[in-house]
C-alpha cells in the first residue's frame, strides 16, 4: 500500500469526502494541518496530524519532522509556504506540488511555473496546464478542483429563488446583489425570494441594508450550513445561483446540484473558470447593476428554459467536476514509480 502526506495549513470541511475517497484507493492517506483540533472522526478512513507552525512575516515553515516513511510528499504550490520552497534546494523525488498556480499578480504566477519546473505538479484547471506546459520539464497534470454534492431532482414547481452560498464579506458584493434583486422584484412573483447561505463580518450590514429597502420578507438568511442534504433542500428550490463579486467552489456546487451561476467577469480566477458557460450553465456579465439586474430576470422568469440549464449544469459537473475524477488524478500520480520528464 502506497503512503502519502499531504502538508496543509489547515482541512477545510469540503476536502473530507476527497480524502476518504482517495484512502479507499489502498492508499494510506495522512494530512499534517495546523489547525486548532483534530479534523477526523471514527467515520472517516485518513489520518491527520497536528503540526506546529512557524510565522516569518508572509511566510510560513510547518514542523513536519521526518517524512521518509512515505512514498509521496504533496505540498501546497505556494511561495509562502517555506517547507516548498526549501524543497527546491534538498531534491527529493518523492515530492509533487498541488495548487491553483494561476493567480491574479503575475510575478507570484511566474514563481509557481518556476517550482513546477522542478517537481510534478498537479494544477487545478486546463487552463493553467496551458499556460504552464511550455516552461516545465516536469510532469503537469490538470485536475479540476471540486466539491462533493448529493443527487437532487428536478422539480418545476418547487423552482423560484435565487439563493447565495459563501461567506459573507466584501468580496462578495452582496450589497449590489440585493439592490439588483430589488430592481427585479417588479418583474418576479410575489414568493421569489433571495435566499443567503452563510455567515461572516458583512452579515449585519447586509441586514440592515435589507430592512432599509424594506426587503425583509424577500430575502431570508439562513446562516451558515455544511450539510449537504440541507443545502440540496435550497438548491432544489432556486432558479439561480449568484455568486456576483466572488464565485470558486461554490460554482461548482451550484452546477453539481443542477443550479446555474451567475458572476461578473474577473470573479473566478481558480479552476473554476470553465463552468459557467454563457445561457448554458449560467452567465458571466459585466459589472454593472443593470446587466445583473438583467440576469436575475432572465433565469427567476425563465427566459432561459430552467430544466435545460438543470441538465446542462449536471451534465458540466459530471463530465469535468466529479469527485471520483479529482481522486483518480492523485492516485495515478501517488501510484506512479518515478516522475516522468517531458
Amino acid at each position: 500500500m502506497k503512503k502519502v502526506v499531504f502538508i496543509q495549513p489547515k482541512i477545510l470541511e469540503y476536502r473530507r469526502d476527497f480524502y476518504n475517497l482517495l484512502s479507499e484507493r489502498s492508499i494510506e492517506v495522512t494530512v499534517f494541518h495546523s489547525s486548532n483540533t483534530k479534523f477526523t472522526n471514527e467515520n472517516d478512513y485518513f489520518n491527520d496530524v497536528l503540526i506546529d507552525k512557524v510565522a516569518l512575516g508572509r511566510f510560513t515553515y510547518y514542523k513536519v519532522g521526518d517524512l521518509s516513511g512515505y512514498d509521496r510528499i504533496i505540498y501546497p504550490l505556494d511561495i509562502y509556504c517555506l517547507n516548498s520552497l526549501f524543497s527546491l534546494i534538498k531534491r527529493n523525488e518523492k515530492v509533487v506540488f498541488w495548487g491553483i498556480g494561476k493567480g491574479r499578480v503575475s510575478i507570484l504566477s511566474s514563481l509557481r511555473k518556476y517550482m513546477s519546473k522542478k517537481y510534478d505538479t498537479i494544477l487545478y484547471s486546463n487552463e493553467t496546464l496551458a499556460s504552464f506546459f511550455c516552461n516545465s520539464r516536469r510532469r503537469l497534470i490538470s485536475c479540476n478542483n471540486t466539491v462533493s454534492v448529493v443527487s437532487s431532482e428536478f422539480n418545476l414547481r418547487k423552482k423560484k429563488n435565487v439563493i447565495f452560498v459563501g461567506s459573507l464579506d466584501k468580496r462578495k458584493e452582496l450589497d449590489r446583489v440585493i439592490v439588483a434583486f430589488k430592481n427585479a422584484l417588479p418583474l418576479l412573483e410575489k414568493d421569489q425570494n433571495l435566499i443567503i447561505v452563510g455567515d461572516g463580518v458583512e452579515m449585519e450590514r447586509l441586514r440592515s441594508l435589507v430592512k432599509h429597502l424594506n426587503m425583509d420578507s424577500r430575502v431570508n438568511f439562513k446562516g451558515r450550513v455544511t450539510s449537504n442534504s440541507i443545502l440540496k433542500e435550497y438548491y432544489e428550490t432556486s432558479l439561480l445561483n449568484v455568486s456576483y463579486g466572488q464565485c470558486g467552489l461554490t460554482a461548482l456546487q451550484s452546477c453539481g446540484f443542477g443550479v446555474p451561476v451567475v458572476a461578473k467577469e474577473g470573479a473566478i480566477t481558480g479552476g473554476e473558470m470553465s463552468i459557467i458557460v454563457n445561457d448554458y450553465t449560467g452567465r458571466v456579465i459585466n459589472g454593472s447593476l443593470s446587466a445583473l439586474t438583467g440576469a436575475l430576470v432572465d433565469f427567476l422568469t425563465k427566459r432561459i428554459d430552467p430544466e435545460s440549464t438543470y441538465y446542462n449544469c449536471l451534465k458540466m459537473y459530471d463530465e469535468n467536476y466529479s469527485l471520483n475524477s479529482m481522486v483518480d488524478v492523485f492516485a495515478d500520480s501517488i501510484k506512479l514509480e518515478k516522475e516522468i520528464d517531458l
